[in-house]
């Protein structure tokens, strides 16, 4: 987030958003219904997605070794099955940021 994304805001927006990836951030969310699903390769982590109340996509990242290996595109399924198993119709929302 700090390479691709934080630089896009302003510092106390970046500050914000590395913020909400820190342990105690995520803890809140799994808390309060965030649901996350990750990908691990042979033990390794490789990328993790969230969804805020079955229909906002919250975070999703995949490190920039397993990056272009289709680790987010499976992980973005897995997480869009998991919202219309809960009853979301195919809509979603997510915070766009221009990355390149």
């Amino acid at each position: 987030a700090e390479k691709y994304i934080a630089h896009e805001f302003s510092p106390e927006g970046a500050r914000n958003l590395l913020s909400s990836i820190e342990p105690e951030a995520i803890r809140g969310y799994f808390k309060s219904g965030y649901k996350y699903h990750v990908a691990e390769e042979n033990g390794v982590l490789v990328g993790v997605v969230a969804v805020r109340d079955n229909m906002h996509l919250y975070h999703l990242f995949v490190p920039d070794t397993f990056r272009g290996q289709g680790f987010a595109r499976k992980l973005w399924q897995v997480a869009h099955d998991a919202c219309r198993d809960a009853g979301n119709v195919g809509e979603y929302t997510v915070n766009w940021v221009r990355l390149f």
